[in-house]
C-alpha cells in the first residue's frame, strides 16, 4: 500500500511538471543475505527495502539500515532496521543491508521518448523505478518510462538507453537521463546529544522503554524500541520520528526520588523538526496521578500547544510558552528549581548553564498538590511523543485530535543533573555524580536561595 501510494503520487505530480524537472530519489548501496551488527536506532515495518533506504534518508543521524524479513520479536513481519553505522555485517538469508550515499537525480521530461540506443526494457511501476533501474545498469544513462510495452500492449515499461542523443514525441512516456548528485554536508554539530552519536542504550542507561500504550496515546501500538541514548550519558533520552503515527515514551521508574528531597534539576536541550508535533521531551510525575492541575505534575518542557516550546504545570498553576524559540532548531537548556515552601519554577533557555528563572512558570506549592498531600510525594522524570490517531483529553488539547502525518521530529535530553539532599546510588547516580556540592558548581547561575 505505501509503494502504490507514493507511485500513484508521483506520477500525478509528474503529469504537472513543466517540460524538464529535477527528481533526487534515494541513493542506497546493498548488499543482500547480510544484516549490519548493532549500532541500532530503531524499527518498524517496511513493505521493501527501498522504503527502507528512504526511512534511513529522512532519519537525522541514520547512515544505514538492515531489511529482514524478521521483526525484533522473532514474528514473521518485514521490519526496516536504521542504524548509526554499520561496521561489521552477519550472514542472513532472510536480510538485505545498505548504506545511504548520496541522492540520483534523473532529469526527467514529460511527453518524449528517448530513440534508439536500447539496452533492455522490463515492467516498472513508475518513473522513478526506471530511474533507479537505469542507475544500477552498467552502461545505462537514459531511460524511457512508456505505458506501452515492445508489443504495444498497455503495460508500463522501463526502456533502458545507452544515451539519449534525440527524442520523439509520445504523450505516454517519460523520459529521463541519469546523473550523480553531491552528497549533502551532515547535519551540524548539536542537532542531537551536542554532536555526539546516538546509541541503543546501555545497561547502565536510567530510563526504561515504554512497553504499553497510555490514555494520552492509545493508538498506533507503543514503539517500545524507539527511544535512545546518547553515547556516553545514561541519563540522556534521545527520540526521532520515521514514521507517523507513532507512539514513543520512557520513564525514570528505578530511579524515583522523594520531592522533599529534591531542590534543582539542570538538563541540556537539543530539539529539530518538531513544530507541529505534541512532543514532552522532559516532565516528572508522581506515583500517585490524580486532579490534572493538582496532580503535582510537572512538564519542564512540552509542546502543548503543538506549535511551541512550554513549561507548564498540566493545567495548573502558571504555563509558560517560550515564543522566541522554535521547536525546529533549538539548542539550550531546561531548569527546574523547588524552595523549601513547596514552590517550584521552571524556565528554558539558550546556553549551556542554568536559566534564569524570573519569569519562569511557577506552581505555588508542590507539597500541597495530590501527589503530595496525604501521598508518598514520589517522583519520576518522564519523555515522550504522541503522534496518536487517538487518545484522551490532553491529546484533544495539545494535538487538536490529529497528528502532523509528516512529522519527523527529533529531540534529545542530555547532561539531566539533579541538586538534592539525599544522594541518588546505583545507577542512578548518573544525575548526581557526587555532591549537591558540585552540581551547584557546574550550575551556579541564580543559586543563592537553593540550600536552605
Amino acid at each position: 500500500m505505501i509503494a502504490t501510494t507514493r507511485t500513484i503520487a508521483l506520477l500525478a505530480f509528474l503529469v504537472a511538471l513543466p517540460s524538464e524537472a529535477v527528481l533526487s530519489e534515494p541513493s542506497c548501496s546493498l548488499t543482500r543475505n547480510y544484516s549490519c551488527h548493532g549500532n541500532d536506532i530503531s524499527n518498524s515495518p517496511a513493505a521493501s527495502a527501498q522504503i527502507c533506504c528512504e526511512m534511513c534518508r529522512s532519519f537525522v543521524g541514520c547512515s544505514a539500515f538492515t531489511y529482514d524479513q524478521y521483526g525484533p520479536h522473532g514474528v514473521k513481519q518485514p521490519t526496516c532496521y536504521l542504524k548509526s553505522s554499520c561496521p561489521s555485517k552477519d550472514s542472513n538469508p532472510n536480510a538485505i543491508s545498505g548504506t545511504v550515499g548520496g541522492a540520483s537525480v534523473c532529469s526527467l521530461v514529460p511527453k518524449y521518448s528517448c530513440h534508439g540506443n536500447d539496452i533492455s526494457n522490463s515492467p516498472a511501476a513508475s518513473a522513478d523505478l526506471c530511474c533507479e533501474m537505469c542507475r544500477s545498469f552498467v552502461g545505462c544513462s537514459a531511460f524511457t518510462h512508456d505505458q506501452y510495452g515492445p508489443h504495444g500492449v498497455k503495460q508500463p515499461t522501463c526502456y533502458l538507453k545507452s544515451s539519449c542523443p534525440s527524442k520523439d514525441y509520445n504523450p505516454n512516456a517519460i523520459s529521463g537521463t541519469v546523473g550523480s548528485a553531491p552528497t549533502p554536508p551532515p547535519a551540524p554539530p548539536g542537532n542531537l546529544c551536542g554532536g555526539r552519536r546516538v546509541l541503543t542504550p546501555s545497561s547502565d542507561w536510567i530510563w526504561s522503554r515504554g512497553t504499553h500504550n497510555t490514555p494520552s496515546c492509545t493508538s498506533p501500538q507503543v514503539d517500545s524500541a524507539g527511544p535512545m541514548m546518547c553515547e556516553g550519558d545514561p541519563s540522556s533520552v534521545v527520540m526521532r520520528v520515521s514514521v507517523a503515527p507513532v507512539c514513543m515514551w520512557t520513564s525514570s521508574s528505578d530511579c524515583r526520588f522523594d520531592m522533599h528531597d529534591f531542590q534543582q534539576l539542570d538538563a541540556t536541550l537539543d530539539m529539530a523538526n518538531c513544530k507541529g508535533t505534541w512532543s514532552a521531551p522532559l516532565w516528572m510525575t508522581p506515583d500517585h496521578w490524580s486532579g490534572g492541575g493538582a496532580s503535582g505534575e510537572v512538564d519542564m518542557v512540552e509542546q502543548c500547544p503543538a506549535e511551541s516550546l512550554c513549561s507548564n504545570f498540566a493545567g495548573g498553576g502558571k504555563q509558560k510558552c517560550f515564543s522566541r524559540f522554535t521547536p525546529d532548531n533549538f539548542h539550550g537548556h531546561v531548569t527546574m528549581r523547588k524552595e523549601a515552601t513547596g514552590r517550584v519554577t521552571v524556565s528554558i533557555c539558550e546556553g549551556n548553564t542554568s536559566c534564569d528563572l524570573k519569569d519562569g512558570a511557577s506552581y505555588s506549592n508542590i507539597y500541597a498538590s495530590n501527589g503530595c498531600h496525604n501521598q508518598n510525594c514520589m517522583f519520576r522524570l518522564m519523555s515522550d511523543i504522541w503522534l496518536a490517531t487517538d487518545g484522551d483529553k490532553g491529546w484533544r488539547s495539545c494535538s487538536k485530535s490529529t497528528y502532523k502525518k509528516d512529522s519527523r521530529c527529533a529531540f534529545s535530553i542530555s547532561d539531566i543533573r539533579i541538586a538534592s539532599s539525599q544522594p541518588f546510588s546505583g545507577k542512578c547516580a548518573a544525575v548526581n555524580p557526587t555532591t549537591v556540592d558540585a552540581v551547584l558548581l557546574r550550575y551556579p547561575h541564580n543559586y543563592s536561595r537553593l540550600i536552605t
